[in-house]
């Protein structure tokens, strides 16, 4: 299956006017702000305040963010959460942020609700704004705050890279289509990745994203661009999962590739279900 990307027209080559080797601090401190806020003036106001125009939501399909939040009602809910682990591009200009979230019907109840959130942040003039943010839900997680968010070394060569990422993803979203999808992970997955599927706590590591991702056969939708800086990108779509040649699972997914050791591999891999009709 060849699938057809889309890089010049349709890829967004962030500006490199920020100094290299921005810290991660600045983008840690807007999701902080974020969280606290939500926890001190509900979901509404904080995401309303953070979430950038353009943004990307799946509530729980995929749609902007501000629009749905402008139509939110207020609500006496808490959603909680923290990162546990960030990381940026070279240039400053994007990154991402994850770790565990909870729900509460009302903010002195107990949790009824659990899994794990992914943020990517885009600079937009002098401040960080939320593009994307999506999520899985699973059992509760014996998670405790970190005092310090990891995050992996930066690779100061990566900003010297002309490559695409979405050239470095043809051969995996064609091995996919042939349903070589261990395989494919395998091959593209970063030792350090970090894989995401409903239901289940989070894979982290090649071994095990290869172990939980290729237990079934993956359809990509065959148009995806790609969007980030020379050392980091993500691309969102659709997807279906197959069992023999009965559709299982239909939802959203998104993929954020680095730049490292003179490759591009995946990062972050998640797979959101929608409801079964």
């Amino acid at each position: 299956m060849k699938f057809v990307l889309l890089f010049l027209a349709n890829l967004l080559i962030l500006a490199v006017n920020i100094p290299a080797q921005v810290p991660i601090k600045k983008m840690l401190d807007a999701e902080q702000a974020f969280a606290e806020m939500a926890k001190k003036d509900g979901s509404k106001t904080a995401f309303l305040a953070y979430l950038s125009e353009d943004s990307l939501i799946f509530q729980p399909d995929r749609t902007n963010g501000r629009e749905f939040w402008e139509k939110a009602k207020p609500s006496e809910s808490l959603l909680s959460w923290f990162p546990v682990y960030a990381d940026i591009s070279v240039n400053g200009t994007i990154g991402y942020t994850t770790g565990p979230w909870e729900y509460r019907p009302k903010k002195d109840a107990e949790p009824v609700a659990f899994g794990d959130f992914i943020t990517i942040w885009e600079m937009r003039g002098e401040d960080y704004k939320a593009v994307v943010d999506i999520g899985i839900s699973h059992d509760k997680a014996n998670i405790s705050r970190p005092e310090n968010v990891a995050s992996p070394p930066a690779d100061p060569k990566a900003a010297e890279n002309k490559g695409y990422a979405g050239d470095a993803a043809t051969a995996f979203y064609e091995m996919l289509g042939l349903g070589f999808t261990a395989k494919a992970y395998k091959q593209f997955a970063d030792d350090n990745i970090r894989l995401y599927r409903d239901g289940v706590q989070p894979a982290l590591g090649k071994k095990a994203a290869v172990s939980l991702a290729g237990k079934s056969k993956l359809k990509i939708t065959k148009r995806i661009s790609f969007y980030g800086t020379s050392d980091l990108a993500y691309v969102t779509n659709r997807y279906e999962i197959i069992n023999g040649k009965v559709i299982t699972e239909t939802g959203n997914f998104l993929q954020i590739w680095k730049f490292t050791g003179g490759k591009w591999k995946i990062v972050v891999d998640v797979f959101a279900a929608l409801p079964k009709a």
